[in-house]
């Protein structure tokens, strides 16, 4: 068996938030980017997260 060394993984991401915008009359949404490097690959997300009655957030696809 021959032995191996796992190099860990790096993460890096950065998120940017972008328009806000109202849903309906109390509920306010965010849209945003998020910037992230796995390794030696760069990719970006975007998407949406609404703020919830309780306070939390919601994240929409």
């Amino acid at each position: 068996m021959r032995n191996t060394i796992r190099q860990p993984i790096l993460i890096l991401a950065v998120c940017a938030p972008r328009r806000t915008y109202q849903r309906s009359a109390r509920r306010y949404c965010r849209e945003y980017i998020l910037k992230a490097q796995v390794g030696n690959r760069y990719q970006q997300v975007y998407g949406a997260a609404c703020r919830q009655p309780d306070g939390s957030c919601q994240v929409r696809s």
